[in-house]
């Protein structure tokens, strides 16, 4: 059986282009300083115009901020949800930081009121319990 000849010529004329590397290095730097600027002025361009926008919402946002309420109000206020709806607030055995109902849950050991943050939740038993730092190290 015969060989199949190759389709592609043997001589194909070959493009030459020199390029010294002190244009490309000179190009490139600019090219990077370039990018460079362009990144920063568009990152100061939109911390100034957040800045000028955030300040007209916070004026109209009725969310309850520590600034805006009186300092009666501010001992109120749930330190996680910040919501002032709570009708008896409890208190973090472990942090003594003040908490609506929903953001705080009992030990299942000890039985001490405990934040999310002071409290860990144990999924090896059937249900979910909630567990203080305290006594998940024992």
């Amino acid at each position: 059986m015969v060989k199949r000849l190759c389709p592609f010529d043997d001589f194909e004329p070959q493009m030459k282009i020199h390029v010294s590397d002190l244009d490309s290095v000179a190009t490139r730097d600019e090219a990077i300083n370039k990018v460079y600027e362009k990144t920063r002025n568009l990152l100061f361009g939109s911390a100034s115009h957040h800045n000028t926008t955030q300040d007209s919402t916070d004026q109209s946002s009725t969310k309850v901020t520590n600034q805006s309420q009186p300092r009666g109000i501010q001992e109120n206020l749930c330190h996680a949800c910040k919501s002032v709806n709570f009708l008896q607030p409890n208190q973090c055995w472990f942090c003594d930081s003040r908490f609506c109902s929903s953001c705080v849950a009992p030990c299942c050991l000890c039985f001490q009121v405990f934040c999310r943050d002071c409290s860990t939740i144990r999924y090896d038993q059937n249900s979910d319990v909630t567990v203080c730092l305290s006594c998940s190290s024992t």
